[in-house]
């Protein structure tokens, strides 16, 4: 099977209300997209949301938590993986090998457990090997048997295709499996904006190209490996460098080495001889290396180091806050940006000057209108008018997601919503 598809670094992520999976040294957890923890790191293992669940272990317990952290489904099999299309795949059994099958989101069994392994659904359809027969075949959500096993491996179905594998080649069939696309490939990728990644030869030494529906070549097999298209591009690696092409195979950025770009407002800052700047999403320099630091774009503005000191950027590069003496320490939302003076924390507007005292031993960015402070080592919330609207008195406490927020009196922790009340009771 191939592996993970690469799409072009900085294509847009799809805005969620779910956070993010995080590791930390005492475990996962989840964060927000600036990257603040909203579910504490706490479980030993985690898996990404899914349809609003995400699959968790904590302690020798598997279960499946909602947004806010809470356990919402604590069924008791011996593996578990994702929702999707609202079945979730389970196994069961004492020992190895197990018996698999899917439940419902109250946990009830909708299709026994029956295969030696099966797969998440993918547009109405789910892998799975029946049992004995060690071969691929696909099921429809009534557990009926609509593709028979005929595969030595396959994919999910992505835009009415699926990649499968048959004496050693690579090929594709639709979702009444007929074969569409002979097996010929040495390797392959599914469909992506009407394009699929496919290789020509053995692992080390094959080239990716692309196909479209029919079979035929688009972009001829030049590359060491490459991912799947999105919003027009792809990406794909050259020797060890990662470069951008567009649906016709011209790079619209040139390979380069491996780097995560992080672009908002279009832009994303990057390194070049130990300054920094802001590249477009083409890989070209709009503002010229020249800070000592740079984060990323928010509400139109950016955080820069110069000479030692803070400042802020629009999209042209032109500073408008600052160089400050004082510590600044986060980026604009709703546009305030907390702001350290002296030993004390407040926030100031997008002039710089100071909207909400600094009074705070030590103060957050605002999420979901309400930032997190504390004040004499207790934790409150105010909003961006700077009142006091839950009070301080919490141990810890994380921001607001979906109306809840996780916080600690003493060893026990808890949800509240928006107004302070609890709506989870602290537990230990």
């Amino acid at each position: 099977m191939a592996s993970n598809c690469r799409k072009p670094p900085g294509s847009a992520r799809q805005r969620t209300a779910a956070p993010s999976l995080a590791s930390s040294p005492s475990g996962w957890g989840y964060q927000d997209k600036q990257g603040r923890w909203v579910i504490p790191p706490k479980f030993i293992w985690a898996n990404e949301f899914s349809e609003g669940l995400a699959l968790v272990k904590l302690g020798d317990t598997y279960g499946y938590i909602d947004a806010t952290g809470k356990f919402v489904l604590m069924p008791h099999f011996a593996g578990f993986q994702s929702f999707s299309e609202g079945l979730a795949v389970v196994a069961v059994g004492d020992s190895r090998p197990y018996s698999y099958g899917y439940i419902d989101k109250r946990g009830k069994f909708v299709i026994a457990p029956q295969f030696d392994y099966a797969w998440s659904f993918h547009e109405g359809l789910a892998r799975v090997t029946p049992h004995k027969l060690g071969k691929c075949g696909y099921i429809n959500k009534a557990g009926t048997l609509v593709i028979p096993p005929l595969y030595e491996a396959a994919s999910d179905f992505m835009e009415s295709l699926a990649m499968v594998r048959s004496h050693g080649k690579c090929g594709f069939i639709d979702r009444t499996g007929n074969e569409v696309i002979a097996p010929r490939f040495d390797n392959a990728q599914g469909f992506y904006e009407g394009l699929a990644a496919v290789c020509v030869g053995r692992d080390d030494t094959g080239k990716w190209g692309f196909i479209d529906r029919a079979g035929t070549f688009v972009i001829p097999p030049q590359f060491d490996d490459a991912g799947c298209f999105s919003n027009g591009q792809a990406g794909v690696y050259v020797g060890d460098k990662l470069g951008v092409i567009d649906r016709s195979g011209r790079f619209v950025r040139a390979p380069s080495p491996d780097v995560f770009l992080n672009f908002q407002d279009g832009l994303a800052p990057q390194e070049s001889a130990w300054v920094y700047g802001y590249v477009n999403t083409l890989g070209k320099w709009v503002i010229k290396p020249q800070f000592q630091s740079a984060s990323g774009f928010s509400e139109g503005l950016a955080r820069v180091g110069i000479a030692g000191k803070s400042a802020y950027i629009d999209t042209t590069g032109r500073i408008v806050i600052g160089p400050m003496t004082h510590f600044t320490g986060g980026d604009f939302y709703y546009g305030l940006a907390v702001t350290k003076v002296g030993n004390k924390w407040g926030y100031m507007d997008k002039t710089g000057k100071i909207a909400i005292s600094p009074e705070y031993d030590r103060a957050d960015d605002f999420y979901y209108g309400l930032a997190v402070v504390e004040l004499n080592g207790k934790w409150g919330y105010i909003d961006t008018a700077g009142t006091l609207v839950i009070k301080p008195q919490f141990d810890d406490a994380m921001h607001f997601v979906e109306g809840h927020a996780y916080v600690r009196l003493g060893d026990a922790y808890g949800y509240i919503d928006m107004t302070g009340r609890f709506v989870h009771p602290p537990t230990k």
